[in-house]
């Protein structure tokens, strides 16, 4: 199921590398699709099945294309075409069934990760993931959806990344603490206690708090705590998903899915999104489809224009 980093065959572990970037890419196409469907006047009655749709399929292409650093392992590329083909069906069928549809796609994903679950401290924001990945099936609505696979994936790249800049000292404790915070706050969440996630947003906050000293860090602090502030209205729930990835999934990731050098996406990312964010807490709809569609075209635009990387040949 999977290569492992320095003791597989180089060219095996190149070809499953290459698969992995496929796959993250078609995700990452999938969600721009997914994204223009929810915000089609025509299918506005569908609107929340679509955007939640999209932002599933949008942390498939950002976790995935990150997975053999997370799991010091590549997976084969059977194990990465059989997840996007689960991923699909699932997304088809929960349309019908629910998010039940998406049983196969989670089991399979948290047996990839679980390469990544050990004792070393490094690899303890997985637990984080792992348990988001499993919860997916249980989810009864979009915003529960959002706040198992999404969520998860967000609070496990802040642990990672906000640790790093304060100089943490990862430990497996505090990744297991904040495991059984989420998921217990999830489970709350779902029995209506609304208010559940204050607890992990708290909780990650406390262990490592955001540097708010550049548009990164101003991106995590709103993230925490719109998540935090979601039962006031869901669209800030959503929104605040837009804002991180406006300040860390966007430039850091899409470049190296879709295979281009990095561009300077500069300020305008952050204020579009930003703007489309109060537009629509605020309820002014036109507005927010409007920004959120410029928006699109303008990653797709500064993303596009870069010079794209040509693959290295496959090791003999």
């Amino acid at each position: 199921m999977w290569y492992k980093i320095g003791v597989s065959d180089k060219a095996v572990f190149y070809w499953a590398t290459v698969e992995v970037v496929k796959i993250s890419k078609v995700a990452l196409y999938l969600s721009f699709v997914l994204f223009l469907l929810g915000m089609s006047p025509p299918l506005f009655h569908l609107h929340n099945f679509f955007m939640s749709s999209a932002l599933l399929a949008f942390y498939l292409s950002v976790m995935y294309i990150q997975i053999i650093g997370f799991i010091n392992a590549a997976p084969s590329v059977a194990a990465s075409r059989v997840l996007l083909i689960l991923f699909i069906t699932g997304l088809v069928f929960s349309f019908w069934i629910g998010y039940v549809a998406y049983l196969a796609f989670s089991i399979l994903y948290g047996l990839l990760y679980i390469k990544g679950i050990g004792r070393s401290p490094g690899l303890a924001p997985n637990l984080l993931t792992l348990a988001g990945i499993l919860l997916l099936p249980t989810a009864t609505s979009p915003i529960e959806a959002l706040a198992t696979y999404p969520l998860a994936s967000v609070y496990s790249l802040l642990d990672r990344i906000d640790g790093a800049r304060s100089r943490k000292k990862y430990d497996v404790k505090t990744g297991v603490f904040l495991t059984v915070l989420y998921t217990a706050s999830y489970i709350l969440f779902k029995n209506g206690v609304i208010w559940a996630f204050i607890i992990p947003s708290v909780a990650l906050t406390i262990v490592t708090p955001p540097r708010v000293n550049d548009l990164y860090g101003v991106g995590s602090f709103i993230f925490r705590w719109g998540v935090a502030l979601a039962p006031l209205d869901h669209h800030i729930f959503y929104m605040s998903f837009a804002v991180i990835m406006s300040v860390l999934c966007v430039p850091y990731f899409i470049p190296a899915v879709i295979y281009r050098k990095v561009p300077n996406y500069g300020l305008w990312l952050f204020g579009l999104v930003t703007a489309a964010f109060v537009t629509r807490v605020f309820n002014i709809l036109t507005a927010s489809g409007l920004i959120t569609l410029l928006t699109l075209i303008y990653v797709v635009y500064k993303s596009y224009r870069e010079e794209e990387i040509k693959l290295e040949p496959p090791p003999t």
